[in-house]
């Protein structure tokens, strides 16, 4: 009998067990894996995947790819003043105000889409982050960024240094003219794409590579009137066939027809 009883008890002892380690197994499956970005200054400045990486590498953009309802935190590593704000809506900020040098932001992705993002104080940082899978009934396409972030909010982006980083904003009347982009070329490279055009006035242009729907490189460049060169460089192009859009915006919003080029990366 009482070996009997050892044997019921070791029993019970098992199952509880197990059952404990399944419910830890459940509640690490449904926990989302967040993604780091970080914004840089040295050889820059930049937005980067590289928690590693000590300065920006040239042309260097932040592309990540998540599942909805996971995070993106926004790490805030240079001397520089910077944050990371969407390019269209749904509008969304990291932090919410501010432009910290220091600390952290984050910022929750409910929606599936391609949320192509800047910084508002250097807009030649870019990213974009892709979000797949289901959406998430919250009633809003993003949760409110959480900012943990040491910032000051001034009333405006501050000036930046060593030469422009932002379309001249208008001295005055209007322009209901739109910038042209035209013959626009695209040249396969290992891992990048060269990708030259014809601007018609100083504006902001901004340049994605996609497969599919999906965007591998983004860079976003001030650009003068005359033929300009742009070259994206990712380990995510690799051998296939490629989209490249490019469009251009002059200081007054007016935006150019969005231009489109296909090629073939074959190494």
């Amino acid at each position: 009998m009482g070996r009997g009883r050892s044997g019921i008890y070791a029993a019970v002892a098992a199952i509880a067990a197990t059952t404990g380690l399944g419910a830890v197994g459940a509640a690490g499956a449904d926990e989302a894996a967040p993604a780091d970005i970080y914004a840089r200054d040295a050889g820059g400045p930049c937005f980067s995947e590289d928690a590693g990486a000590t300065q920006c590498a040239a042309g260097e953009t932040a592309d990540v790819t998540i599942n909805t309802g996971e995070t993106v935190t926004f790490h805030f590593v240079g001397s520089q003043p910077h944050n990371a704000a969407s390019d269209s809506g749904p509008a969304w900020k990291a932090p919410d105000t501010g432009y910290p040098t220091s600390g952290t932001a984050t910022e929750t992705f409910n929606n599936p889409g391609t949320y192509p993002f800047h910084c508002e104080v250097h807009p030649q940082m870019t990213g974009v982050v892709q979000v797949e899978g289901d959406p998430i009934p919250t009633g809003t396409a993003t949760a409110t960024a959480t900012a943990t972030a040491t910032a000051t909010p001034p009333s405006s982006p501050p000036p930046t240094t060593g030469g422009q980083t932002t379309t001249p904003n208008p001295s005055g009347g209007t322009d209901d003219i739109k910038p042209r982009v035209s013959s626009v070329k695209s040249t396969a490279l290992r891992r990048a794409v060269r990708v030259r055009f014809k601007l018609s006035e100083p504006a902001t242009v901004t340049i994605r590579v996609k497969r599919g729907r999906k965007v591998l490189k983004s860079a976003r460049v001030q650009a003068r009137a005359g033929t300009r060169s742009v070259t994206l460089r990712s380990k995510k192009l690799k051998k296939g066939r490629y989209t490249v859009e490019i469009q251009a915006r002059d200081a007054f919003g007016n935006r150019s027809s969005l231009a489109k080029k296909r090629l073939r990366l074959r190494r």
